[in-house]
């Protein structure tokens, strides 16, 4: 609940105050960390996340790319905060091993859309689904008992 609070705190304050396009920048960037510290609480975000540095583009906008690395998958999201509108987040999905006989990497795009939190939440729910593994198919053999007449089984 906190969060959501936070979230629209932030744009009202946009609203309210007018921000320059640099103050904009700034908060959209605080509440990603803030997003992505709590992804990984306990913990820091620097001993799980490998952070690229950002940069700004000619045209105003700020780009933000980061890494989280799983046994199997690499995912990369990214963050586009721009002067006009609400900016952009998306992740995709690339495998760190290569097929026998592939000269790449597999992989997918996972959700994306506007920088929101419901974008953020889309996201994550994306990885945890990649991340999943089918269930086996084996079934536990019963188990063989001998039983005297007078003990029930």
């Amino acid at each position: 609940m906190y969060l959501v609070v936070q979230d629209l705190a932030i744009f009202k304050k946009k609203e309210e105050q007018n921000m320059s396009g640099s103050e904009e920048k700034k908060n959209k960037i605080e509440l990603l960390n803030v997003w992505i510290d709590e992804l990984i609480f306990p913990g820091l975000s620097k001993d799980l996340i490998e952070y690229e540095e950002g940069h700004n583009s000619p045209d105003g906008e700020y780009y933000k790319k980061f890494y989280i690395y799983t046994n199997e998958n690499k995912y990369q999201i990214v963050a586009t905060i721009r002067p006009n509108d609400d900016g952009y987040l998306g992740c995709q999905a690339s495998t760190r091993k290569k097929r026998p006989g592939e000269s790449w990497h597999r992989g997918n795009d996972l959700p994306d859309g506007v920088f929101s939190k419901e974008t953020w939440n889309n996201i994550m729910m994306g990885i945890i689904r990649y991340e999943l593994v089918s269930l086996s198919n084996y079934t536990k053999p019963k188990r063989m008992t001998i039983c005297d007449e007078e003990e029930t089984c």
